[in-house]
């Protein structure tokens, strides 16, 4: 995997929203491995798609699990999601074992 350019964020949003809207309830796994800092303008883009997103989000998602290498990673996205809540649960993990749990839980909470 490269480094994340403009295309391919857009892309990501784009396949996002199509298997949200498309499948009902669901927990998200997002893998960033290594993924290093994601660009201020990334970042704004971001927020602002959730935002205009927030009903598909609210009624289709248990939960989110954020999969991390990097501590410093896991705790500016705890940090972010601290101060600004999200309309789901959202959590970032250092192993997909961890977050396996925590979104297995989510849907069974919904079933």
């Amino acid at each position: 995997m490269g480094p994340l350019t403009k295309v391919g964020f857009a892309t990501y949003l784009s396949e996002l929203e199509r298997a949200i809207g498309a499948n009902g309830r669901v927990a998200l796994r997002v893998h960033g491995g290594s993924l290093g800092i994601f660009p201020p303008s990334y970042v704004r883009e971001s927020a602002e798609w959730l935002r205009t997103h927030d009903t598909l989000f609210t009624r289709n998602v248990t939960g989110a699990a954020f999969i991390l290498d990097s501590p410093v990673l896991r705790m500016a996205l705890r940090a972010i999601l601290w101060a600004i809540p999200a309309p789901f649960p959202m959590v970032a993990f250092a192993s997909q074992r961890e977050a396996d749990a925590w979104l297995a839980g989510c849907l069974s909470a919904t079933a």
